[in-house]
């Protein structure tokens, strides 16, 4: 089987699989295409309670976010003194409180008193106010997700995302 997707690869993409058939070149192949994700699993070991839905304040984990989340729409965005809110259609929200999510049925809570977030436009730190950050996100679906530690990004569109750090910033 592993044979027959190398050859639809070569079919389809024109990609050179006869290389990986002899060692070393498919450990290398498989450890290229890993290497980022190194470490993740001793992240999600020291962020073990980072999810809770909100409401019962359960455990919950990324997989169960992600699933809430897919396919719905960025509504509003809050920063506060506490956190950072995120409001999506169907009356869910999204709750990043210093290093823990909180997410589920919105319950119309919102803690502490609204500040100014630093928010960037772009990896370069590029600077941008919270409502030009609005503009682009706000309408947007969630088509993916991703939990880096000290970072939590929603995927909107294949070349848009949000992404939040706590106590910190807001990127898109």
């Amino acid at each position: 089987m592993f044979e027959r997707v190398l050859v639809a690869f070569g079919k389809r993409l024109h990609f050179p699989h006869h290389d990986l058939l002899q060692a070393p070149h498919f450990y290398e192949f498989v450890y290229h295409l890993t290497e980022a994700f190194e470490g993740r699993d001793e992240a999600a070991k020291e962020h073990g309670e980072r999810y809770r839905l909100l409401g019962k304040g359960w455990l919950s984990s990324f997989s169960e976010l992600f699933k809430t989340f897919k396919g719905k729409t960025v509504q509003e965005i809050k920063a506060t003194s506490v956190g950072v809110y995120i409001s999506f259609s169907d009356n869910l929200t999204f709750r990043m409180i210093g290093g823990e999510i909180l997410f589920g049925r919105d319950d119309g809570r919102l803690e502490g008193q609204s500040v100014v977030l630093r928010c960037e436009k772009n990896f370069f730190g590029e600077l941008c106010s919270m409502d030009f950050l609005k503009r682009l996100v706000v309408g947007q679906q969630v088509i993916s997700a991703g939990d880096w530690g000290n970072r939590f990004e929603f995927g909107l569109t294949d070349d848009l995302m949000l992404a939040v750090e706590p106590d910190s910033s807001l990127q898109n």
